[in-house]
């Protein structure tokens, strides 16, 4: 397997907000959640509860996202990034273009072809820096736009 690597600006220096809906378990794993980040624990929510409670990202501080999860009443706490997943939306088979940057005019990184669960490594705004995989399989970053995000582990919000 191929791994193309991206010269996309992570650091989005104009970023002052975060608005990106996710999910939990989306890789199975332990989700430890932070008071705070410096690693004060106050919770773990194992991959053997529930499909995946949906997240709110609504801050962002280095390598940690602040988050709400409504349906388990915890608001204004952090988890370290690519925890939190999102399907990508893909209506009749398009090509979901990546950017270099949270911005539709920026230069396209890569496609993904398929409806896929992806990591989310870093937001800008309602953007979303995933990791996903292109059509032979080789991994690819890079910013998704907002309508092509689907927070929810139910469904893939045609």
């Amino acid at each position: 397997m191929s791994i193309i690597i991206s010269s996309c600006n992570i650091s989005q220096d104009h970023c002052s907000e975060a608005n990106v809906r996710g999910f939990t378990h989306a890789n199975n794993q332990l989700l430890i959640i932070y008071k705070n980040t410096k690693g004060d624990i106050v919770d773990k929510i194992g991959p053997d509860e529930e499909a995946g409670y949906i997240v709110q990202i609504v801050g962002v501080r280095k390598d940690h996202f602040k988050i709400h999860i409504v349906d388990l009443e915890m608001e204004n706490l952090w988890v370290e990034k690519g925890t939190i997943s999102l399907n990508t939306r893909n209506y009749d088979i398009e090509k979901i273009p990546l950017y270099r940057e949270a911005d539709k005019s920026s230069d396209t990184v890569g496609h993904i072809v398929i409806e896929q669960t992806v990591k989310i490594l870093d937001v800008c705004e309602e953007w979303a820096y995933i990791e996903g995989k292109g059509k032979n399989g080789e991994i690819i970053k890079g910013w998704l736009e907002p309508d092509m995000q689907c927070g929810n582990p139910y469904t893939t919000c045609p």
